[in-house]
C-alpha cells in the first residue's frame, strides 16, 4: 500500500488542456512542465565532479568532457520539451459497461510532424503511468485507458497525465489533459432471476394482418386448410403450406414495486438481470419504475434504453 504523497498536490493549480468547441486537445508551451528526473540529477553531480577535478588540475580534456555533456544535456531537454509540444489529442468513447467493470475510455493522439514521438507515458495525474505508446510520424494512435465502475451511473475519467522522457531519460516533460469523457455505468446485474411479487404476462391476439409471410413447406396431416397455396397447387406441383412469422411473443412487466423486501440498489440489480433475462429469451417487456415507464418492446434498442433508466434512477 503506498504511503501518502511527498508533495502537496499543486496539480489543480495547474494550466490544463481542455477540447476546443471542435472536441480536440492541443498541448500548447505554456501547458508543458519540466524537470529533471533522478537520473538527471545525478548527472549533473558528475558534471561537478568533472569540472571541479578539471579546475582543479587545469585539465583542458576533462572542461572539453564538461561542456560535451552540459551541451548534451540541454539538447536532450529541448528534444523532451519538443517531443510533447503540439501534440493533438481527442476523445476516443467508452461504450457503456455495468458496475465493477473496466470502464476503457478511448483517447486519439495525432501527430502532425514528419518526424515520430515515441516513449509518451499516459495515466491518471498524481499516478504512475499505465501505458507506454508511440506515435509515427503524420500518424495517429489510439490508447485505453482503464478505469473501475465502481458506481452505476455516470463515470468521469478525469484528469490526466501525458509525459515524456525522451530521448536520454534525464529531464521529464508532462502535461495535464482533461477529455471531459464520461461512460454510462449500468447496475451490476443480480446472480439469481428476481421473482416478481406479481408478473404481468400476456399473449396478445393476433390480428389480421400482422403476421409476415416466411415461405413455403410440404403439406403434412392436420394443417390449417386455409394455409394451402391453392395457385401451386393448380401448376400441380402438390400440396404446399405458405408459413408466417409469429410477431406474438410472450410479453412481461418488470415493475420496481413488485419486488419488496430488498433496497433499491438490490431492486436495481435483479431488474438488471430480468432485463437482460427477457432480451436473451426473446420476450417483449416494458420496465416499470417510480415515477417513469418504458414503452412495450423487444431488442438491443430498447434493452439499452431500459438499462440507461436502471442506471440514471434516483430515488
Amino acid at each position: 500500500m503506498s504511503g501518502p504523497p511527498r508533495f502537496p498536490d499543486l496539480s489543480r493549480l495547474a494550466r490544463v488542456a481542455r477540447p476546443d468547441e471542435h472536441g480536440e486537445i492541443r498541448i500548447g508551451p505554456r501547458q508543458i512542465y519540466i524537470l529533471p528526473t533522478r537520473a538527471g540529477g545525478m548527472f549533473v553531480v558528475l558534471l561537478g565532479a568533472i569540472l571541479a577535478g578539471s579546475i582543479n588540475f587545469s585539465n583542458n580534456l576533462g572542461y572539453l568532457l564538461t561542456f560535451f555533456l552540459s551541451g548534451l544535456g540541454l539538447v536532450a531537454m529541448v528534444h523532451t520539451w519538443w517531443n510533447l509540444l503540439s501534440l493533438r489529442l481527442r476523445p476516443g468513447g467508452c461504450p457503456p459497461v455495468f458496475q465493477g467493470d473496466d470502464a476503457r475510455f478511448g483517447l486519439i493522439l495525432s501527430n502532425t510532424r514528419k518526424t515520430d514521438r515515441p516513449m509518451l507515458e499516459i495515466g491518471p495525474a498524481r499516478q504512475a503511468p499505465m501505458l507506454a505508446i508511440d506515435i509515427p510520424d503524420n500518424g495517429e494512435a489510439t490508447a485505453h485507458l482503464p478505469l473501475v465502475a465502481e458506481t452505476r451511473g455516470w463515470l468521469t475519467q478525469g484528469r490526466l497525465t501525458i509525459a515524456s522522457r525522451f530521448p536520454l531519460g534525464l529531464f521529464r516533460a508532462w502535461s495535464y489533459i482533461e477529455t471531459e469523457q464520461r461512460c454510462l455505468v449500468y447496475p451490476a446485474p443480480a446472480d439469481r432471476p428476481p421473482r416478481f411479487h406479481a408478473i404481468h404476462r400476456e399473449r396478445p391476439r393476433p390480428n389480421p394482418g400482422e403476421d409476415e409471410f416466411n415461405g413455403h413447406r410440404d403439406y403434412h396431416p392436420g394443417d390449417p386448410v386455409k394455409h394451402i397455396d391453392w395457385k401451386i397447387l393448380a401448376r400441380e406441383r402438390g400440396l404446399m403450406i405458405r408459413e408466417f412469422k409469429d410477431h406474438h411473443r410472450e410479453s412481461q412487466t418488470l415493475d420496481y414495486d413488485a419486488l419488496p423486501g430488498v433496497d433499491s440498489e438490490t431492486r436495481l440489480r435483479l431488474l438488471c438481470r430480468a432485463v437482460l433475462d427477457a432480451d436473451a429469451n426473446g420476450l417483449r417487456w416494458n420496465l416499470r419504475l417510480p415515477g417513469e415507464e418504458s414503452d412495450l418492446g423487444s431488442g438491443a434498442a430498447h434493452r439499452n434504453h431500459c438499462l440507461t433508466q436502471l442506471a440514471l434512477f434516483a430515488r
